[in-house]
């Protein structure tokens, strides 16, 4: 991530303007529900909801290969019953996808949040 950031915006049923989708895609057959992205000097907060029919083990397995192309590792996440959360971590920059598993698929929820190089 690196300057200038996106300025802040959502949206509902898309990605939003500035997401970063290159870093942080949806996972594959996913309708997405609302994404965010919130800037503020040089940290960028961004958020994603959707469903995908992956199942919660092809969801997680996707995101730790994407984001292992940028150094960042999973560790367990604390999670609401029946949920399962992982968080990525590189330095001061931190990735949680929590996973749920709902007919047909898996709802899930990313929360990034970044600081951008200079």
């Amino acid at each position: 991530m690196s300057n200038p950031l996106p300025k802040t915006a959502s949206a509902v049923g898309s990605l939003a303007t500035g997401y970063p989708s290159a870093l942080l895609p949806a996972a594959p057959h996913s309708s997405i529900t609302t994404s965010s992205v919130a800037s503020q000097g040089a940290h960028l907060q961004v958020a994603l909801t959707a469903k995908s029919s992956l199942a919660v083990p092809d969801v997680l397995a996707f995101y730790r290969t994407a984001l292992a192309k940028y150094g960042m590792y999973d560790t367990a996440s604390p999670a609401l019953n029946g949920a399962t959360a992982l968080t990525f971590k590189r330095g001061t920059n931190s990735v949680t996808v929590s996973t749920t598993p709902v007919t047909g698929g898996t709802k899930y929820v990313i929360y990034g949040a970044f600081t951008a190089k200079n």
